[in-house]
């Protein structure tokens, strides 16, 4: 082999860590953000470190995938980052004009999220739970067509990140738990 050429399955154990050191930052940086003053500076730094952990663990996690011949998984990863970075940019969503930009954010997670259902390497309950963390994302988009008040809007997004947050966490654990069991194949 080639000194230049990427060692890979060192790459795809660094990449497992990597992807669960952001996925729990995601849920300990999106947590932190619900204590600090509702969309003061902290609140918003909190969330916007929160939604980069999470945009890296899906890129990294969509091109591990993409590299194990995971094509429909990986490419759910991608639409999670891409619809994350759509919310990302529009943190603080404190007007009805946000409200109306995040729900054309959020229609990329359900396609995402079944895509990443398809990776059978997750055990079925995890697939599902992904799944479970759509529902209020759906609602969001039903809410943001009627004028939607903050404080519905808030409770479902809530809602949704704090499961998408859940479900990055499990992911995060599988990954690893995958990891260790081709290594001792």
């Amino acid at each position: 082999m080639n000194s230049t050429e990427p060692q890979t399955n060192r790459q795809h154990s660094h990449t497992t860590y990597i992807n669960i050191i952001c996925f729990f930052c995601f849920f300990t940086a999106g947590g932190l953000g619900t204590l600090f003053e509702e969309w003061g500076y902290w609140q918003n730094l909190s969330w916007s470190i929160a939604n980069a952990a999470f945009i890296t663990g899906c890129v990294l996690s969509g091109v591990q995938l993409a590299d194990k011949k995971w094509i429909i998984p990986a490419s759910g990863f991608a639409l999670m980052a891409i619809a994350f970075i759509g919310i990302f940019t529009l943190i603080p969503a404190n007007t009805q004009e946000k409200i109306q930009e995040v729900a054309k954010n959020v229609i990329l997670i359900l396609p995402g999220m079944i895509m990443i259902s398809s990776y059978k390497l997750f055990p079925l309950w995890v697939r599902f739970i992904g799944l479970v963390a759509c529902g209020p994302y759906i609602l969001i988009l039903i809410l943001a067509r009627t004028e939607v008040e903050l404080i519905s809007f808030q409770l479902c997004m809530g809602a949704g990140y704090f499961l998408v947050e859940l479900t990055a966490v499990i992911w995060g654990i599988y990954f690893l738990k995958i990891l260790r069991r081709e290594r001792r194949k």
